[in-house]
């Protein structure tokens, strides 16, 4: 892929969750890129409260805070914060009590360990 220029609204879901009444946005992560060669970038919406246990990932990331905020540790990051993970470093979060929206870019397909359990977030999504 030599460029891609896309609208969020126009990226496709990887994952959608039915959003309550009452949310600013729809819940779920969509995907901007291609998945077997990149690039692979996320928009990620989540409800307020949710937990992300402690996990790692197979590829280093770039997370960009767009609206609420996460907690990592005892770092509150809220819009405008810029988070970057190395792969393999093991870290959970807490959404805030607004939900979250942010951008997260990958440098490559990233498996996730949760528990020492792999999880292919991919499994059923992409060719074939």
């Amino acid at each position: 892929m030599d460029s891609l220029i896309m609208h969020v609204e126009e990226a496709p879901w990887l994952h959608k969750q039915e959003t309550p009444s009452g949310q600013p946005r729809p819940l779920g992560q969509r995907f901007i890129g291609d998945i077997e060669s990149g690039p692979w970038i996320y928009v990620n919406n989540l409800e307020p409260g949710r937990v992300v246990p402690p996990h790692t990932h197979t590829q280093s990331e770039v997370f960009y805070v767009i609206e609420g905020d996460i907690t990592i540790g005892d770092k509150v990051c809220g819009p405008g914060t810029v988070v970057f993970m190395q792969a393999g470093n093991e870290y959970g979060f807490t959404v805030g009590s607004e939900g979250v929206s942010f951008l997260n870019i990958r440098t490559g397909l990233a498996e996730m360990k949760v528990e020492g359990a792999t999880i292919d977030p991919w499994k059923g999504i992409g060719p074939g």
